[in-house]
């Protein structure tokens, strides 16, 4: 447990340094969405492009991989949907966000530097597998389900279209699409660019770690009790569940991949769930979340960590 807690603290410690950075004033909390664009815009695109053009694409992408974590988040996408619908009695454009926050990790800020401590260079795989499924397959479904119930008018075409045009403009799945291009091309840059990009890369993991800190802090916690003990146990113990069960009955897939995936999913909601949020007025109950789900993660994912070290190689032999 020692170890366990030696690889994984220093992640949730960098959060720290993040919060009192800007708890004490050394820097405003205004410019943690600046270094969070840096990090989605520059750094994080430089790892996954530099990542994806050294390696063969057989090697970075596992289609039994794939289609675990995806149909493990979808079960837990739609599980929420159907409490809050249901139970909860909430509207369907709050119950696809009660969704999002129960399905959508925090693959990049947090999932990336833990699965960094466990299994190092071959982390990056993962990686762009995970961001590929909550770009392609489960933001979207979050907004077009939120869309066309929450009252605003909009025809599935037009949902359809402004889906296409969010993903024609995201950095991640362009560097990810343009790291295929030279990796099947076996394209070399020069090497001041391969450089810069190194440089960049290098930045992501402790950037992102800080700009959790800093954003958690000052958020108000207040809303629905009940929406916040649904989202927090649907992300922290439902979803790895579900991604776990997933890797149980689908074709097998190596272990290393069987633990990256379940550890992604422990991990917080997206840092940006409250501004995903603000369109349907439900900006309050998802802050609150965020921060009581990523206090208690250190805790779940400390547990799920022991848990998989101990006995995931009597489950998965290879």
């Amino acid at each position: 447990m020692f170890i366990i807690l030696a690889a994984i603290s220093p992640i949730f410690i960098m959060i720290g340094v993040g919060a009192v950075a800007v708890h004490l004033g050394i820097l405003p909390r205004s410019s943690m969405r600046s270094l969070g664009t840096f990090v989605v815009h520059f750094a994080l695109p430089c790892l996954l492009f530099r990542s994806l053009s050294h390696q063969s694409i057989g090697q970075a992408f596992n289609v039994g991989y794939l289609a675990a974590y995806a149909s493990g988040s979808l079960f837990a996408f739609f599980t929420g949907v159907v409490l809050a619908k249901y139970w909860h009695k909430r509207p369907n454009a709050i119950g696809a966000m009660v969704g999002v926050g129960m399905s959508l990790s925090n693959s990049a800020f947090i999932g990336y530097p833990l699965m960094l401590q466990f299994l190092g260079a071959k982390a990056v795989g993962p990686l762009v597998m995970c961001m590929i499924v909550e770009n392609i397959v489960m933001l979207p479904l979050g907004f077009a389900l939120a869309e066309l119930e929450s009252g605003h008018q909009l025809s599935l075409f037009q949902v359809i279209v402004q889906t296409v045009r969010r993903l024609s403009r995201n950095p991640l799945l362009i560097a990810i699409l343009l790291g295929i291009i030279a990796s099947v091309l076996h394209l070399a840059l020069p090497a001041p660019i391969a450089k810069v990009i190194d440089m960049l890369a290098g930045a992501s993991a402790p950037v992102a770690l800080f700009v959790i800190g800093g954003t958690l802090v000052g958020i108000r916690l207040h809303g629905m009790a009940t929406d916040i003990l649904q989202i927090g146990v649907g992300k922290l113990l439902l979803h790895p569940l579900a991604i776990f069960v997933m890797f149980l009955i689908l074709p097998p897939v190596p272990r290393q991949l069987v633990f990256a995936g379940i550890l992604v999913a422990s991990t917080p909601m997206l840092s940006i769930y409250p501004i995903l949020s603000q369109k349907y007025n439900y900006e309050d109950t998802a802050s609150a979340a965020l921060v009581l789900v990523t206090a208690a993660s250190f805790v779940t994912i400390t547990c799920i960590v022991w848990t998989l070290v101990r006995f995931l190689p009597m489950m998965f032999p290879s």
